[in-house]
């Protein structure tokens, strides 16, 4: 089988492998500051979508101890802030299935430390989108990327409206030699109530432009991390019409979900091949569609998929009868921990759904293997299994 690994690293230079220090992944280059252009954010004014939404604002202060060795580079003890207005998201749970909570600010500011502190060791940028959570056993979470899985960030505390959290994460060692320490992670924020889209622009539509079908089943009220003989959680996905799109409107027949990336060859071989594998099952009789979660590229699996992309890909591979989705985190958080090796992101990986949409078997990669057989083949094979045919 012809696989394509996209390995998750674990150092200083990107996120902690426990998430205890986050903020000082490398910055990417191409950060766009206007993800959020697309959603409702206006908490002056409402609209058809808007309810009310949790909103909390305050700051995060960072202090940072570095040892002797550290020191004697040049490096010097410090702290920097963050400054945040968080409006409440019911778009993306799964992003943190403990949350009670998130919260996403996309307009995150360093008014302090910038220049003396933070370039001392993370880079001459700052990621301005973060979402932020809490739970209902005191933990405070943090993501710093719109489509990344939220991670453990120390504990939260509630007095009346006013939120502190408090986080210490380990020491960590520097690639230059040395380790530095955050002494104290400290957050002070309000809560209060404003009108604003909880859905970030993703509330579904009575009737889907694109044509999909809705099978409108209630409320997902299951666990938020997939599971093989378990129904695959509910999500919300923007796609080429520029609609949100409800993932459970298309239960009711056999469906495969990948995750993809444009720059993936074997994820394009895939789409390739849908067409044949369609008409296949459908000239046995069997209904089966396939949705596909697309990423912008490999090495910007959590970046949000514009509307132009999506109509590209489906364009490129003949796909317009197909819902080719913008993934948002969700075949990585919800895929991979429950794939062949959940230490390493595969792309494609696909999950296949019975007609209940519980996870029947999943699989990475694709091609074809030594007896002849595409992945599509073995899924075909899945399916005449579970139908009993």
């Amino acid at each position: 089988m012809h696989r394509f690994w996209w390995p998750l690293l674990c150092s200083v230079a990107l996120a902690s492998c426990d998430g205890a220090l986050d903020d000082i992944e490398s910055v990417e280059s191409d950060t766009d500051t206007d993800a959020d252009s697309d959603a409702d954010t206006d908490t002056d004014s409402d609209t058809d979508t808007d309810s009310d939404a949790i909103r909390i604002t305050g700051e995060i202060v960072w202090n940072v101890d570095f040892d002797a060795d550290a020191e004697a580079r040049g490096l010097v003890d410090c702290s920097y802030s963050r400054s945040y207005e968080a409006i409440e998201d019911r778009s993306a749970p799964w992003l943190c299935a403990e949350c009670e909570v998130q919260v996403q600010a996309s307009a995150v500011d360093m008014p302090t430390g910038f220049d003396d502190c933070y370039t001392q060791f993370a880079g001459t940028s700052w990621a301005p989108f973060e979402r932020l959570g809490w739970s209902s056993d005191g933990v405070f979470w943090r993501g710093r990327a719109e489509n990344r899985v939220l991670n453990d960030q120390g504990t939260v505390m509630w007095a009346g409206d006013d939120l502190t959290t408090l986080n210490q994460p380990d020491a960590l060692t520097l690639t230059d030699g040395g380790t530095m320490t955050f002494t104290s992670i400290d957050g002070v924020f309000v809560r209060d109530t404003v009108s604003a889209d909880v859905m970030w622009g993703l509330s579904v539509p009575p009737t889907y432009a694109c044509g999909w079908p809705k099978a409108d089943p209630p409320a997902h009220s299951g666990s938020w991390q997939a599971g093989v003989g378990q129904v695959l959680p509910d999500g919300w996905m923007m796609d080429r019409c520029g609609e949100g799109v409800r993932l459970q409107d298309f239960m009711g027949e056999y469906l495969l979900v990948d995750m993809s990336a444009i720059n993936c060859p074997p994820c394009q071989a895939m789409a390739s091949a849908e067409g044949d594998f369609l008409s296949d099952m459908s000239a046995e009789g069997i209904d089966v569609e396939v949705i596909t979660l697309l990423a912008p590229a490999l090495n910007a699996i959590f970046d949000p998929t514009s509307q132009a992309q999506l109509q590209s890909w489906s364009d490129a591979y003949g796909l317009h009868d197909s819902p080719v989705l913008a993934d948002r985190g969700f075949g990585y958080s919800q895929f991979v921990p429950i794939s062949e090796d959940p230490e390493s992101a595969s792309y494609p990986t696909t999950v296949l759904l019975a007609p209940d949409f519980t996870v029947v078997s999943v699989r990475s990669g694709f091609g074809t293997d030594g007896a002849g057989l595409t992945t599509f083949d073995h899924f075909a094979e899945d399916i005449r299994t579970h139908a009993g045919l």
